[in-house]
């Protein structure tokens, strides 16, 4: 089962409360993200574009804080030879924040958010050798970033400091004698940047962001997160409605989250594969209504492949003028595993459900 921890670094002092998310890749940043896809970068739809598109931070209008959670639901199906089936549900809030400031040309962003998280519960099979396992690395990025426009183009650069807590409960099997239980855990710390690139027309947004390949662990512990490419195209159909579409590839393939003292049976953390992710999303404004939708598939990473697909619909409203509410919901469903752990086949099945809210001001 996926599941996740969040860490919010604020007020100068690092607050972690249990969440949940679904992936070693984060996208449901806030409502709009979420209802959109995290396809409307090239939007500046709110300040969740200081980390989706720094570049397109200009795009903003004005200076703008946000505040988000997320509440999160996954449940995974175990389907075991010779046991009965085994089912995992969690549901936990994952909170984020997110700040631009605009002054003439310059544009300054802050994100605090999830980049790669993961809660995964594996179950004991004995006659596999195989303990119960939990593995929890999770990784939040705080990344500040800055921007400069000339005319309809604009030049993103961020920075991002990874905070990275991890925990591992596993245990040694024998057929015999059962299983007995051992606990890791710790922090550390690694950094990484992205760049970017925005233009804008009457009607157009384009931009693109790569963020760099990244790796760092201890005697423990390895993260080796990968790098990112993103295309993000916006399209203001009339004056009312907007349509997006993002198109990432994220190099997967051999990197991931290694813990030394367990061997992943299911290839769960480390991608077999490189990932693409095509996202759509569309919003439509009525008076101080908004609404929106999305759609998006996500190529699994692990050996067995498939299509993880994504469902998204969202509310927003002005209020008091510079105040917005946004609400969202999303369903997903994960392509069917089945692994062949000879002699025997195990099947994973994954769905989850996400309801977001967010609060932003702009001044």
């Amino acid at each position: 089962m996926t599941q996740s921890r969040y860490a919010l670094l604020l007020c100068g002092g690092l607050f972690v409360p249990s969440v949940a998310a679904s992936g070693l890749g984060f996208w449901e940043w806030s409502a709009s993200a979420t209802a959109l896809a995290n396809a409307n970068g090239a939007a500046a739809t709110d300040a969740t574009v200081a980390s989706q598109l720094p570049a397109a931070m200009q795009g903003l209008g004005e200076s703008q804080v946000l505040a988000s959670v997320v509440n999160y639901q996954v449940t995974t199906d175990y389907e075991l030879p010779l046991m009965p089936e085994l089912g995992y549900q969690t549901t936990d809030p994952i909170p984020s924040m997110f700040a631009v400031h605009r002054q003439d040309q310059w544009s300054f962003g802050l994100g605090i958010h999830s980049r790669t998280a993961a809660d995964i519960q594996v179950p004991q099979i004995r006659y596999l050798g195989q303990a119960e396992a939990r593995l929890k690395p999770i990784v939040v990025s705080v990344a500040p970033s800055l921007s400069h426009s000339w005319g309809a183009w604009s030049l993103g650069v961020g920075g991002e400091w990874l905070v990275a807590d991890y925990q591992l409960t596993s245990g040694d099997c024998h057929w015999l004698l059962g299983c007995r239980g051992w606990e890791q855990s710790g922090r550390l710390s690694g950094s990484s940047f992205n760049l970017s690139g925005h233009w804008r027309g009457d009607q157009h947004r384009v931009g693109v962001l790569w963020r760099a390949p990244t790796q760092f662990g201890n005697e423990e512990i390895d993260l080796d997160l990968p790098s990112m490419t993103v295309l993000s195209h916006s399209y203001q159909l009339r004056n009312q409605w907007q349509t997006h579409l993002s198109i990432s590839h994220t190099a997967w393939e051999d990197r991931g989250v290694r813990f030394r003292d367990y061997a992943d049976l299911f290839g769960l953390l480390v991608g077999h594969n490189h990932s693409w992710r095509v996202a759509l999303g569309a919003d439509y404004r009525w008076r101080e209504w908004e609404l929106r939708m999305g759609y998006s598939q996500e190529q699994a990473v692990d050996r067995l492949g498939g299509w993880d697909s994504r469902w998204r619909l969202g509310l927003g409203r002005t209020l008091l003028g510079r105040w917005q509410w946004d609400g969202s919901l999303m369903y997903e469903r994960y392509a069917e595993k089945q692994q062949q752990v000879d002699p025997f086949t195990v099947a994973i099945e994954n769905q989850g459900l996400a309801v977001s809210t967010s609060l932003s001001y702009r001044f």
